[in-house]
Order: structure tokens, then sequence, then C-alpha cells
């Protein structure tokens, strides 16, 4: 299982991250810290998780 750990922004919105990663076919966990940690087997849903974030992280707001 690959994984990575994004550091969201004060006006991230957490409640948006169960139809997004549903949509993406991944797993999430919120950190104590309140980084997300997004993980998958699939290679690419993982990068596409990534591109959407990190590439165009307005993106996540319109889903």
């Amino acid at each position: 299982m690959k994984s990575f750990t994004f550091q969201p922004n004060p006006t991230f919105q957490f409640s948006l991250l169960p139809i997004f990663t549903d949509g993406l076919g991944i797993d999430y966990t919120i950190n104590p810290d309140n980084t997300v940690t997004f993980s998958s087997n699939d290679e690419d849903a993982l990068e596409e998780c990534w591109e959407q974030l990190y590439d165009d992280p307005f993106d996540l707001m319109a889903v």
C-alpha cells in the first residue's frame, strides 16, 4: 500500500473528504496534528489525489 501525508491550509474542507476519497477509491486518516494521510494500492488514484490537492487545490472545493 502506498501513501502520502497532506498538510491542509486553514480553509480546507475536511467535511468533503469522504466524497473526494470515495470518488477516487482511496482511504484517508485524519492525524492528531490535523494532517491527512491518503493511502491506496492504486498508485494512479493516489497520483490523481496528489494532483488535485497540490496542482489545483481549488478543484477539491468544487466537489
